[in-house]
């Protein structure tokens, strides 16, 4: 086959200009190719493989319950800072949303394209139905495992072990990568809408409890530390998953169950910034009508929320608001930790940032502290860097998810004031809420498990100490 003609070309004689495109031929089942006893000098796999390189051929091998390691060259792990071979970006890494969407590829994946094409007639509800199928089974004997995958889906964590396997075997995620002893497994959850839509359906309308099983196996499987992260991820996730739980309650508000509707009351859909802030923080919170004026018509759209490599720009928003997806910072990105895409106009055209400072602290965060780490969410220092014409709006949250006590607080910071008299050139609006204000009890602990325990901020009581006395004066 591959020797042959393709399309009346031969390749071993044709131009460059004459070859046609690359062949693709896609073995399934493939691990039986790969599979070597004492008889047998090289196996099938190894010789189509030098076969498909000779005649530039691209070859796909799959197989739902074959070993990785089957597959992979003698000592030549998948980690490509070992610098053994070149291994090129996988697949979680490349930009492949609809990139192919009018041949193969729709909302991430061919499986969604062949369903929505070919099985439910274009019909977007059935599709997220068959989504949430997929993701979580109700039909196998132990759904534990579709539990946790719901959450990881949304939120991000890093599963171990056998959970890792079962979890790209059953449930959807992706093998990116294998330790160099080839005995642990790098799975993730690439960005995915429908994903995130099938999950919040199964949570809200469906017959899966928040509480009682998603919740509750997430936090045993990171007691047993069989689901981990890195330090410091554990209380982002916490208040991503705060958020994200918070709108799926303003979702359900206007979608039926019964009558649910993927494309007119889908649980992805707009939710309006005010109405966002007034869940999250209690009841006794005051808001300011000039900030109540100036957060008018400004909506939020975010599902689930996905780890960046690098510091991004304002070109991403736009990106981000299409996929409904938040961004979680890279390691160590100064003064923010989680930023959110937030849209006014119809033309979605104008948007702001919403940024989030995560702080998971044992002692009480004063107005000395607060007023501090929003001093270090400002749009000029603060990921993604912006001027005062780019974002005349931008909204600040200071999130608390450990034990301590913080009052909340909306408020609004003027900021790049040419001169005393003049009017700012551009406005932040600060909102200051902690998980205690949550008034889903069941929530807040399941949350603050997650977050895992709290560090101490002595030099922020010591300040708070100071402020009480009357020794520092900060701005209201």
């Amino acid at each position: 086959l591959l020797r042959g003609q393709t399309q009346g070309v031969t390749p071993a004689n044709a131009t460059d200009r004459e070859v046609p495109s690359a062949l693709v031929v896609v073995f399934d089942e493939s691990k039986i190719l790969a599979m070597e006893d004492s008889q047998t000098v090289k196996s099938a796999y190894r010789c189509l493989r030098a076969e498909l390189r000779r005649e530039s051929a691209i070859g796909v091998f799959l197989d739902t319950f074959g070993s990785t390691s089957l597959f992979l060259p003698e000592d030549a792990p998948s980690d490509r800072e070992t610098g053994i071979g070149f291994f090129p970006p996988p697949v979680f890494e490349i930009d492949t949303f609809d990139e192919f969407k009018d041949h193969f590829l729709f909302l991430g994946r061919p499986l969604w394209k062949m369903n929505w094409q070919y099985r439910h007639d274009q019909d977007f509800t059935e599709l997220v139905k068959f989504a949430a199928h997929k993701l979580c089974p109700a039909n196998i004997a132990s759904p534990k495992d579709g539990y946790v995958a719901l959450f990881l889906c949304r939120y991000g964590l890093n599963p171990s072990g056998e959970l890792a396997k079962r979890l790209v075997a059953s449930h959807l995620a992706t093998l990116v990568g294998v330790s160099v002893d080839r005995k642990q497994l790098l799975t993730k959850y690439k960005s995915e809408p429908i994903l995130a839509e099938a999950s919040a359906y199964l949570t809200t309308c469906g017959s899966v409890n928040l509480h009682e099983n998603v919740l509750l196996e997430v936090r045993s499987l990171i007691g047993n530390k069989v689901l981990t992260s890195a330090k410091g991820d554990r209380g982002e996730i916490a208040a991503a998953a705060w958020f994200g739980y918070t709108l799926d309650r303003l979702r359900q508000k206007t979608t039926s169950c019964d009558k649910y509707n993927a494309e007119r009351t889908s649980l992805s859909r707009e939710i309006d910034v005010l109405q966002f802030i007034e869940a999250l923080c209690s009841s006794t919170t005051i808001m300011d009508d000039t900030v109540r004026q100036l957060l008018k018509g400004w909506m939020i759209n975010v599902t689930h929320f996905s780890r960046l490599g690098y510091s991004p720009g304002r070109d991403i928003l736009p990106l981000a608001w299409k996929r409904r997806v938040g961004m979680y910072m890279p390691e160590g990105e100064e003064g923010v930790d989680i930023v959110i895409p937030a849209c006014i106009d119809q033309s979605k055209e104008k948007f702001a940032t919403v940024r989030v400072q995560v702080k998971n602290y044992k002692n009480i965060i004063g107005k000395t502290c607060m007023y501090n780490l929003f001093q270090k969410l400002e749009v000029r220092t603060c990921a993604p860097l912006s001027t005062f014409e780019e974002e005349p709006l931008s909204i600040a949250f200071l999130v608390q998810v450990g034990q301590g006590q913080m009052a909340a607080r909306v408020g609004l910071q003027d900021l790049g004031k040419k001169t005393r008299a003049s009017t700012p050139l551009a406005q932040q609006v600060q909102v200051a809420c902690s998980l205690s204000d949550e008034s889903d009890r069941d929530l807040c602990a399941s949350l603050r498990d997650i977050a895992g325990a709290g560090v101490e901020n002595t030099e922020f009581v010591l300040s708070s100490e100071h402020f009480n006395r009357g020794e520092l004066v900060v701005p209201d």
